[in-house]
């Protein structure tokens, strides 16, 4: 009887504990970021600043907007779903350097193993064929998000 009992509360504070996180990922209405370079979203160039980036709508989350905390630099993005092994405790954007180039690649919330991901586009790609004929690396650069 034992046993059972503490297999039972045992089960119960391990869904308690995912439903908690899963809640809290889920709560997450925006992202902010110091990002210190100029980079480049979907087919735009942006400044460096302070960004926001939101779902547009509750109920979609494929188009994303990215706004600079002066409102001079804002867009809609469309973006796919990746899946990493861990759910991250902090909130990050990944972008994908090329020399002195910079382009968002993925958005990840806190808490959650599900991220967004921006398709590669054109620019991307031609700046990629560049560096590979002059056998430049590219890099990986990933910033920390505050939650608002």
């Amino acid at each position: 009887m034992r046993k059972r009992t503490f297999s039972a509360i045992t089960m119960f504070s391990c869904v308690l504990l995912l439903a908690c996180a899963s809640a809290q990922a889920q709560s997450v209405s925006s992202l902010t970021a110091d990002i210190p370079f100029n980079f480049t979203v979907a087919k735009k160039s942006m400044p460096a600043g302070t960004y926001t980036i939101r779902r547009v709508t509750s109920n979609n989350e494929t188009v994303l907007r990215i706004q600079s905390s002066d409102n001079d630099a804002s867009m809609f993005f469309h973006t796919h779903s990746v899946q990493s092994n861990t759910a991250p405790e902090q909130g990050h954007l990944v972008f994908q350097r090329y020399g002195e180039q910079y382009f968002l690649a993925q958005i990840w919330t806190p808490y959650d193993k599900y991220g967004r991901e921006l398709p590669v586009r054109h620019k991307e790609r031609v700046t990629t064929r560049e560096l590979a004929k002059q056998s430049a690396p590219w890099q990986r650069v990933t910033l920390k998000t505050r939650v608002q």
